[in-house]
């Protein structure tokens, strides 16, 4: 969940979704972006944004408190996609066949290099 790349609407959903009436007008008005959201300090929220509901607070700063700290979790264990290792192997073994070949000036033995060999094996993609 890459909260730091929402834009103010996707704020504004999230308050709707986590029944935050007071702040929707207030973080609109603002252009409150997934980024400032998780550098919002309970400092900053209570005097910027205040609203006259003390109970929507509590709710507000729990929230925004989840809300960074998955963000941190997911930060922290989120990798990036995997390369399909079957793809880069047949690839790496093609292009060590193809400087065999250039090697032995277009020999027609076989490879010394069992890694080109196997790659001369594998059916075109």
């Amino acid at each position: 969940m890459n909260v730091a790349a929402w834009p103010a609407r996707q704020v504004d959903k999230w308050l709707a979704m986590c029944d935050l009436p007071s702040y929707r007008p207030l973080f609109s008005h603002h252009s409150i972006t997934g980024d400032q959201l998780l550098r919002m300090d309970e400092d900053e929220l209570l005097t910027r944004f205040p609203i006259k509901s003390h109970k929507e607070e509590l709710r507000m700063l729990n929230l925004l408190t989840k809300l960074q700290a998955e963000y941190h979790k997911w930060r922290t264990t989120a990798k990036p996609a995997p390369i399909s290792t079957s793809t880069t192997r047949r690839s790496a073994l093609r292009a060590d066949n193809n400087d065999n070949n250039n090697n032995n000036n277009n020999s027609i033995d076989a490879p010394s290099n069992p890694t080109a060999a196997a790659a001369a094996a594998l059916p075109p993609p």
